[in-house]
């Protein structure tokens, strides 16, 4: 049986799923609560994400490509993450994460790319 902290926890953040109690329609034309069994493919987001990439929409632009003001606060936010997210891992080549600037370009261009960085 889990301490009644880790339940209490665990519902905590259970709350702060979007959609966590988004009901849909059955077959019978009832609804029910969704209970999402793909979690591996499709984790639904938390609320505090959504609400951070929300409030930076009004500066996004071009990351790693432009010139323009935007462009250059989106892509210090691109750097200063992959930053924080490398730190967090204690990875040192950041690389090894795949958070390459080039990643980007190559998907917009409709470039294949090996998961290494290696063109295919």
């Amino acid at each position: 049986m889990l301490k009644p902290s880790l339940t209490t926890n665990m519902t905590a953040v259970r709350e702060r799923i979007v959609g966590v109690r988004q009901h849909v329609p059955t077959l019978n034309g009832e609804t029910r609560t969704y209970v999402n069994f793909d979690n591996a493919a499709s984790t639904p987001v938390l609320q505090d994400v959504l609400d951070t990439v929300n409030a930076f929409m009004h500066w996004y632009s071009s990351v790693h490509r432009g010139t323009g003001f935007k462009s250059r606060v989106a892509t210090q936010a691109y750097d200063d993450a992959r930053e924080i997210v490398a730190r967090w891992f204690e990875l040192h080549l950041l690389e090894a994460m795949g958070f390459r600037p080039e990643l980007a370009q190559c998907l917009d261009c409709g470039i294949e790319i090996e998961p290494d960085g290696n063109d295919a």
